[in-house]
């Protein structure tokens, strides 16, 4: 199931799917409420909401490595918010690059910041996500965070 959903998205051209319009249309509309409801779902620090908007089988890599299934999704949450308590997980610049019937794909910036063994921290990066329409709903299938290199 997973695979299918990965290369329904990476099929883009041949599964009907265009790049997304410059214009916002109902459907990125619709899509960008998602990402906004995630971000403030992620943001309460409570596994059970962010779970509502993934896939039961999400794949999500950051932290160098890859977390599949909602099991696996939910230690590397719970585990970043138990070291950064108050961490607080902003999305940014969303583009919609393919909107299709059941898949669709964006990429965005991402920022954090919180307290780390009582220091300040904060980072941020480029992000992607795969979404998909399962029973009348988008889900998150797929997430791909990459941090910003550092400059020399």
């Amino acid at each position: 199931m997973r695979r299918r959903h990965f290369l329904q998205a990476a099929a883009i051209t041949n599964a009907g799917m265009s790049a997304a319009p410059a214009a916002a249309s109902a459907s990125a509309d619709a899509l960008d409420a998602l990402i906004r409801d995630y971000e403030r779902r992620t943001n309460s620090h409570r596994f059970d909401e962010v779970a509502e908007v993934l896939a039961a089988n999400a794949e999500f890599q950051f932290g160098g490595k890859a977390h599949r299934g909602l099991t696996e999704v939910r230690a590397y949450f719970e585990g970043t918010w138990a070291k950064l308590p108050d961490e607080r997980y902003a999305i940014e610049n969303v583009r919609w690059i393919a909107i299709g019937a059941d898949t669709a794909a964006c990429v965005y910036d991402y920022r954090w910041q919180g307290t780390y063994q009582g220091k300040p921290q904060q980072g941020g990066g480029y992000g992607t996500n795969v979404l998909v329409h399962i029973d009348g709903r988008w889900k998150i299938v797929h997430e791909h965070l990459s941090a910003v290199p550092n400059k020399p």
